[in-house]
């Protein structure tokens, strides 16, 4: 088991709760450069990666997937820890055979008027044809991968959540949510990152199911064709 986290929030009670866990490696991203950072690093039972902060988003689960070998990893935000117990609920789903393990936000979909993230994530999932999955998503901590999952998967795949989500889909390996944990809720913004993202995850799902993704489309094709004969009959005794 391995977990990596981003952020700095209280990092001896996250270390102290991941140990509790049994979690035998623990990775810090962080862009902070200080002397506090420079004592997580002398734990034993921490590896410190630090970054510029320049990298974009999501690069700290590119950066510390790279730096794990466990059966499988679990990604968190360090401003929201989690309780030992959370962390064992993941650890139980994600090692009892499921691949990707996420953050159970299905309770959004009952507010009114959905904000655009819940939306959009409850989007693709409807597109991928796995309504249960309501509006779980990869974008959101905390979550887990398998060793398996993340083998499959482009290095830079975890730096576009959305695409490695619908290539885990696509590729049929077991998804679940089994725990919610409270996260950035009101954190609604949609930039140019997350929609494009999101785009190309479509994309991708498009080029593998074809233009409809895999939906009919009733009898407009029929209709079309059908419509254009008439024209054609008309056209040509026009002439």
């Amino acid at each position: 088991m391995a977990a990596t986290k981003r952020r700095e929030a209280s990092i001896p009670l996250l270390v102290n709760r991941l140990t509790e866990a049994k979690v035998k490696e623990i990775i810090i991203v962080t862009d902070k450069q200080d002397s506090k950072t420079e004592r997580w690093g002398k734990d034993p039972r921490v590896q410190l990666i630090t970054i510029t902060g320049r990298e974009g988003l999501f690069y700290e689960r590119f950066a510390a997937a790279r730096q794990t070998s466990g059966k499988s990893v679990l990604f968190m935000d360090g401003n929201y820890p989690l309780s030992v117990k959370e962390i064992n609920r993941f650890y139980k789903k994600a090692e009892s055979g499921r691949d990707l393990t996420l953050n159970n936000k299905g309770y959004l979909l009952g507010e009114y008027p959905m904000n655009a993230k819940t939306s959009i994530h409850y989007f693709l999932n409807i597109l991928l044809k796995r309504p249960k999955l309501l509006n779980h998503s990869l974008t959101e901590y905390p979550h887990a991968i398998s060793r398996k999952l993340l083998h499959s998967l482009d290095p830079e795949d975890l730096m576009k959540p959305p695409v490695a989500y619908v290539k885990a889909v696509l590729s049929g390996f077991k998804i679940s949510a089994p725990v919610r944990v409270k996260t950035a809720e009101g954190d609604v913004r949609c930039d140019e990152v997350f929609l494009g993202d999101h785009v190309e995850a479509i994309g991708l799902l498009l080029n593998e199911r074809g233009e409809k993704a895999g939906f009919l489309d009733g009898k407009k094709h029929e209709a079309i064709v059908e419509l254009r004969e008439e024209e054609g009959k008309v056209n040509g005794g026009d002439e």
